[in-house]
């Protein structure tokens, strides 16, 4: 892939987000996303063909970066075909794998650009725990919601309020694996909103399971009470997520 950052770059990101999420007494890390569009002819299959190079390239090098595979789902423009999420556990685990990117990872980058487009989105934020007792997962499903803090509050009160409603709608029989704040940082552009709310599940049983809860158990009502007046988050988006790679405790 193109437009991989310099180190020095990356570390400034972080620095300035940390400060944005310092109050919240959270280790934040790093998190890079691409949107792409699919070369003509190329598909899944190819991405994923090259994905387990990739992690093959990451485990000599012993890199902790995990990746998934994004596709979209229940919307009709999103802007990009597939996308590809990949974090590290702190800055300096970025640093040491863009230092390698840049100087080997040239050859597999061609083969990325073989089967996708990824040139016109490449964003890095700031990645803050609200909930997610098994740290990243696996395979499942992921819900961004875009989300606004009231003036007057702090990103350390809206994290404090999404952990009072998700503990309320545990308490009720909610299956959401985990959940997470992201922080725009750099290629993000101007964007309306403060963060996302990150939610993932397992698969879509447990999603649905939680949307019942949510829409018809009361739990909808609850997460209002709760967050009014602190933040606001609508215009969800759901998309499959495929592990490329994972690595344990990142």
């Amino acid at each position: 892939m193109k437009k991989i950052l310099a180190v020095v770059v990356g570390l400034v990101a972080i620095a300035t987000m940390q400060i944005a999420v310092a109050q919240e007494q959270r280790p934040a890390t790093p998190v890079e996303f691409y949107g792409c569009h699919w070369q003509d002819g190329k598909g899944m299959a190819d991405l994923v063909k090259v994905g387990q190079k990739f992690s093959k390239w990451a485990d000599k090098r012993d890199s902790k970066y995990s990746a998934w595979i994004l596709s979209p789902q229940f919307q009709t423009d999103v802007g990009f075909d597939v996308g590809w999420l990949g974090g590290w556990p702190s800055g300096a685990e970025m640093g040491k794998t863009l230092d390698a990117w840049k100087s080997d990872g040239q050859d597999l980058a061609a083969e990325f650009d073989a089967v996708m487009d990824c040139s016109n989105r490449h964003e890095l934020a700031t990645v803050v725990e609200i909930n997610a007792p098994n740290g990243p997962g696996g395979n499942g499903i992921v819900m961004f919601d875009a989300c606004t803090v009231a003036d007057g509050k702090t990103g350390a009160d809206a994290i404090a309020a999404h952990a009072k409603a998700g503990a309320m709608m545990k308490s009720k029989g909610a299956k959401a694996t985990s959940t997470w704040a992201f922080f725009p940082a750099l290629g993000t552009g101007d964007y309306d909103f403060d963060y996302w709310r990150v939610v993932t599940f397992d698969n879509y049983s447990q999603f649905g399971a939680t949307s019942d809860i949510f829409i018809n158990g009361g739990g909808w009502q609850e997460s209002m009470k709760i967050m009014s007046g602190v933040t606001e988050c609508g215009g969800g988006v759901i998309f499959d997520a495929m592990v490329v790679r994972l690595v344990p405790d990142s």
